[in-house]
């Protein structure tokens, strides 16, 4: 409840700051577009164990929350004065299942490479926020051509529930000594048995990059946007519980800070209805295989 209030007030302080741009701004431009964003790809999830023995890491747990198809909407509202440019959008998704989500465990103490558990959830995105604030600078333009170096602030956020699960273990619960899940002698979990897992994810950035435009005719442009985020703060939360009803369980906090922690890309194609109209379609695409806890 807590990071939804501050989620709130974090929008707000940006609307704001919006809007008094926009009523101090004379002699300005103003965009305003409606944003439709589908979303594919996938949030893996890691747990390692470290061996001294043989001094590198293992892998104790994986989970795999798929997206499928998951749309979202918004909008993106900008304002232009002289070289100076200002960009504020929103997106936001609803409860919707998306795909399925992969548990795999590696619990066998004498052979730390053995996967032995092995299960597949029915996989929810019960809600998704993302909102940023760009400042750039506008070089003089060129003919067919212009860039503007900028800085954004970004807020991600989503959350998972997995459900419905079944699966094999293979792990020293049914088995002594453990052994594969795919073995024939694993045992089988129906669905109804399996517990459910939620996960949340509240990810902040601070970006630095560039935006580039480029003229290919007289009313069709391409931009792309090129951002590194020279810093971080990721926050997860994975609750796994201990009983069918989701009434109880164990909660991971994980908080992590980092710097360059990868690359985004948003590439945009507009094409100039009439002079005042622009219809455009984008890919965006973040390697959140990079964030990854």
């Amino acid at each position: 409840m807590n990071r939804i209030i501050h989620f709130k007030k974090l929008i707000c302080f940006f609307t704001c700051f919006f809007f008094c741009f926009l009523g101090f701004a004379k002699d300005f431009s103003i965009s305003i577009t409606p944003l439709v964003l589908n979303a594919n790809g996938t949030l893996n999830e890691y747990v390692y164990t470290h061996s001294a023995e043989f001094n590198t890491d293992f892998k104790l747990s994986e989970l795999n929350w798929n997206i499928e198809n998951y749309v979202q909407y918004g909008q993106k509202l900008s304002i232009n004065k002289n070289h100076f440019g200002i960009n504020y959008s929103f997106l936001a998704g609803g409860d919707r299942t998306s795909n399925v989500m992969y548990d795999s465990d590696w619990q066998n103490p004498d052979d730390l490479n053995m996967k032995t558990n092995f299960s597949i959830s029915d996989n929810t995105i019960t809600s998704f926020y993302n909102t940023s604030l760009s400042f750039l600078y506008l070089f003089n333009n060129w003919q067919y051509f212009e860039i503007a170096p900028s800085f954004t602030l970004n807020y991600y956020s989503i959350n998972f529930e997995a459900r419905n699960g079944y699966g094999w273990d293979g792990d020293s619960i049914y088995h002594n000594p453990p052994v594969s899940w795919n073995d024939k002698g694993a045992h089988y979990l129906p669905q109804g048995v399996l517990c459910g897992i939620d996960y949340s994810r509240f990810d902040f950035h601070f970006i630095l990059g560039a935006v580039t435009t480029f003229k290919l005719w007289d009313r069709v442009f391409l931009s792309a946007d090129l951002g590194f985020p020279v810093f971080s703060i990721l926050n997860s939360l994975d609750t796994h519980y201990s009983n069918t009803k989701c009434t109880s369980g164990t909660c991971f906090n994980d908080r992590f800070r980092a710097a360059f922690t990868g690359v985004n890309v948003d590439v945009t194609l507009s094409i100039k209805i009439v002079d005042f109209l622009l219809l455009s379609g984008f890919f965006d695409y973040l390697p959140l295989k990079l964030y990854d806890f």
